[in-house]
């Protein structure tokens, strides 16, 4: 027991005496956790404030007074305007829903009020009226007006009788999303974290093996000493791994695509993928990844030039690795829509990562794609800087 006690105290003093090794197991972490769910929250935040100031865009045909007192009810918890319009406009409207310029078209019978009265009463022969509600799934706002809308219509039913109305019999495809639009929403609200996942996930592995691995073995000081320059060195650490974590993310993004709309259930499958996006796309997809591999390469061979040996470097990676993870959901929080304001796309992998947002939602802009990429490959040379001056630093690269 004795014994015991004594490893259990040089255990502990080695932990305490290390600063790196319990910055990085203590402190690092909490802190990096810490900053992030409050960035998160304060984005979070705002993007539910902005969901509650939106005003949708209802239009009406035969509104009745049945449906217009249950709605007028709820307000201003619906916050929504409500415009009538003639018969004649629904075509017209159905495709400006289509369109996501209009978030809800309401159709109701023309003796709405008269036969919902009947059905109530108990008329003998009495049908119920129809009401039919047009939205657009792959838009949030239209998506969330339908629900509640619908909800209206269904607790009328609930007071009175079931199947008081007949609400979007399925005669008619009422939601106005095409396979185009369902596609743009699944693929840029998904694609872009899947693509900087695939891209760390194995950049972590590669940079903590040839740079702390090596420094563990011994076999990095050998190098060193010969003629070569440690900054060409370095540089050509970095190009190395940012081909083989270009073959990796590429590999599994490329297997991914190709078989994610079968998966999702998207009509077309392979075909719609390939119909979807020009050559001018696909490049634009490839840019970005060669971006985010560089920066993320230069990064974590950072973290792995800093630490001593592999395990060390895989606890420095951890926590840049859920960084990015986090980072890699924003695009969830645009609801399938690219930034607009051009500065986002100078922050570092925000940008590059809306920029595929744009991409896969169809509507990237080049000056957009470059300004991400110009920018990625600016940060990454001041990061390959960075690891340069690393290597030329012997208390860095031969502490023990």
């Amino acid at each position: 027991m004795h014994n015991t006690w004594i490893v259990f105290k040089k255990e502990m003093a080695r932990f305490f005496k290390d600063f790196r090794l319990f910055f990085s197991t203590v402190i690092f972490p909490g802190l990096l956790l810490f900053i992030v769910y409050n960035v998160i929250g304060v984005g979070l935040q705002s993007f539910m404030q902005g969901s509650e100031d939106y005003i949708a865009s209802v239009y009406t045909v035969n509104y009745p007074e049945t449906i217009r007192s249950a709605i007028e009810i709820q307000d201003p918890a619906l916050k929504i305007t409500i415009t009538a319009i003639e018969e004649d406009e629904i075509v017209t409207y159905r495709d400006l829903v289509r369109d996501q310029e209009v978030d809800l078209l309401m159709v109701f019978e023309d003796d709405f009020d008269a036969k919902y009265a009947d059905v109530i009463n108990g008329v003998s022969g009495a049908e119920a009226p129809y009401a039919k509600l047009y939205y657009n799934s792959t838009r949030t706002e239209s998506s969330s007006v339908y629900t509640q809308i619908k909800a209206i219509i269904d607790h009328i039913e609930e007071m009175a009788t079931p199947d008081l109305i007949n609400l979007n019999e399925p005669v008619e495809i009422y939601d106005q999303a095409t396979e185009r639009d369902i596609a743009s929403f699944v693929f840029s609200s998904l694609f872009p974290f899947l693509i900087l996942i695939f891209i760390s996930s194995g950049v972590v592995g590669l940079t903590a093996e040839s740079i702390a691995g090596e420094k563990e073995r011994g076999t990095l000081a050998t190098v060193l000493v010969t003629p070569i320059r440690r900054g060409e060195y370095a540089v050509g650490k970095i190009l190395a791994l940012a081909v083989e974590a270009l073959l990796s993310g590429l590999s599994s993004f490329i297997a991914v695509l190709l078989s994610f709309p079968q998966l999702a259930g998207l009509e077309g499958g392979f075909s719609l993928v390939l119909s979807s996006f020009k050559i001018t796309d696909y490049l634009g997809i490839l840019l970005m990844i060669i971006a985010l591999v560089l920066f993320v390469v230069t990064l974590m061979s950072i973290a792995s030039a800093f630490a001593r040996t592999v395990k060390e470097a895989s606890s420095y990676s951890a926590p840049i690795l859920m960084l990015l993870m986090v980072i890699g959901v924003t695009p969830l929080l645009t609801q399938g829509g690219a930034a607009t304001n051009a500065l986002i796309y100078l922050i570092p992998i925000i940008g590059p990562l809306q920029a595929l947002v744009g991409i896969f939602s169809f509507s990237s802009s080049l000056i957009n794609i470059l300004l991400a990429f110009g920018s990625t490959l600016v940060y990454a040379t001041l990061l390959a800087f960075v690891l340069v001056k690393m290597f030329n630093n012997e208390r860095v690269m031969f502490k023990q």
